[in-house]
């Protein structure tokens, strides 16, 4: 087992709540992430969680998975190599749970009018390259068992020229809105490969992932790879059009659950990339005094279980949304 000889020596605290372990003597520590934060960044000024630890005192500071910048949850920091190296092995040998809690819009209720067949509107809101469906067409309802949606996802390239954040992405939208090139772009129930290419021209091609065929290549050159997630719906509330999912990870893809919420018409509520309909009003709202609190996504890293790197003992964590 790993035991440090000395308890570590920090600056300050960290800022983050320590879920599991002890900022001080443990190995590792698992903490739950705000929204608004990056794990790691390539750009020196970008405010991360490698970055803010370092900053703390932290020497080494490791990551055996990641979670999105807008996501909020369990997010597993090691503090050396050897225990990085044995959770990452641990993930890669699939014995870790991951489950997420997903809080979804479900837009074409809102938008729904008396000359407008409601299984037409989900079938316009759903990519075609998605096998899986949170929608009974018979019934016209949730499914309220258990669904697992595969597809292929793969990296898609819009522009040249890469936006640094999502201040700059909101002035580009409003401009586009004044200009008049945005109007009519927004169609709830177009598919979401022609979303991608009419409404979001200026997003940055790192944030953009879609589901493709298996025999298509993304924008590096590289196949799609398969990502498979399991939809438990939880909740339904029709007056506010949103329901809540419990969604475990069967693969581990960027950007999985969000991509297969919006490719099922369910897309996660104020998800700023895949979230049309919120995307395209989030200027009007906007206060960039707070904007983290704005763009905080409805995707909560709420449960996780793994080995501990040394003991083996199974560790099991839980966040309330």
């Amino acid at each position: 087992m790993y035991v440090l000889s000395h308890a570590r020596s920090l600056k300050r605290a960290p800022p983050f709540r320590a879920v599991y372990g002890d900022w001080f003597t443990d190995p590792f520590v698992v903490v739950e992430k705000p929204a608004g934060l990056v794990v790691q960044s390539a750009f020196p000024n970008t405010p991360s969680v490698e970055s803010t630890l370092q900053e703390c005192g932290f020497r080494n500071v490791f990551f055996p998975h990641r979670l999105d910048k807008y996501t909020t949850g369990l997010l597993c920091v090691a503090f050396n190599k050897t225990t990085c190296s044995e959770l990452a092995k641990s993930l890669m040998n699939r014995q870790w749970k991951k489950v997420y809690t997903v809080d979804c819009d479900v837009p074409f209720l809102r938008k729904r009018s008396a000359n407008c067949d409601l299984n037409d509107c989900v079938r316009g809101s759903m990519s075609a390259h998605t096998v899986g469906s949170l929608w009974d067409f018979e019934t016209r309802s949730l499914v309220s068992t258990p669904v697992q949606i595969d597809s292929f996802l793969a990296r898609r390239s819009l522009q040249e020229t890469k936006t640094a954040s999502l201040c700059s992405h909101l002035e580009a939208l409003k401009s586009a809105v004044l200009e008049n090139r945005y109007e009519g772009s927004v169609c709830w129930c177009t598919s979401l490969r022609s979303r991608f290419r009419n409404v979001h021209p200026f997003l940055p091609d790192t944030m953009l992932y879609e589901s493709v065929r298996k025999s298509a290549r993304g924008s590096d050159n590289q196949p799609p790879r398969i990502a498979s997630s399991v939809f438990t719906l939880k909740s339904f509330d029709e007056t506010s059009a949103t329901a809540r999912f419990e969604v475990q990870l069967l693969t581990g893809r960027s950007h999985q659950i969000r991509i297969h919420s919006a490719d099922s018409g369910f897309p996660i509520v104020r998800d700023p990339y895949y979230n049309f309909d919120y995307y395209s009003t989030l200027y009007h709202r906007i206060n960039r005094e707070n904007l983290v609190e704005e763009t905080r996504m409805g995707l909560l890293a709420s449960f996780l279980a793994f080995p501990h790197p040394y003991t083996k003992e199974i560790i099991e964590l839980h966040l309330q949304p």
